[in-house]
């Protein structure tokens, strides 16, 4: 959580928990400057909610499509996967709920990964460069 807040703080937002409408984790309210997160979330979903939401003050988003939702996963992503822990839990399983256990995320962030840093050329896998903050 604390790499989450220093991006945060270079992002110039506020982080907060709060009782969300039923299906809502998380979101970013632009005129405050707060990503807002639900409250119930265990600790590995507030981390991946927080992630994604930063990921949208970082891209500057004003609303929710597709485009921007894939943004803020991809940064979210990144933020939290580190590629070496991330090979080597995948030289023991490919199982993307495994994957999510050992590097305490949750599945789509593995997925986003997958999809959006990693980039496979025959038998190797390499990791597309970051345009990360922190």
């Amino acid at each position: 959580m604390e790499r989450l807040m220093l991006v945060a703080k270079k992002l110039r937002v506020r982080v907060i928990a709060a009782h969300l409408p039923a299906g809502v984790l998380g979101f970013y309210d632009k005129e405050k400057g707060i990503i807002y997160f639900d409250i119930s979330l265990n600790s590995d979903e507030r981390r991946c909610v927080i992630a994604h939401e930063l990921g949208h003050v970082f891209h500057g988003h004003d609303c929710a499509t597709q485009g921007a939702e894939d943004q803020a996963d991809a940064f979210a992503a990144r933020l939290l996967i580190d590629p070496v822990r991330y090979a080597t839990a995948e030289a023991i399983s490919t199982d993307p709920d495994f994957l999510a256990d050992e590097l305490d995320v949750t599945r789509d962030i593995v997925l986003a990964f997958q999809k959006y840093a990693l980039q496979r050329i025959g038998s190797r896998t390499y990791v597309r460069a970051s345009q990360l903050v922190a």
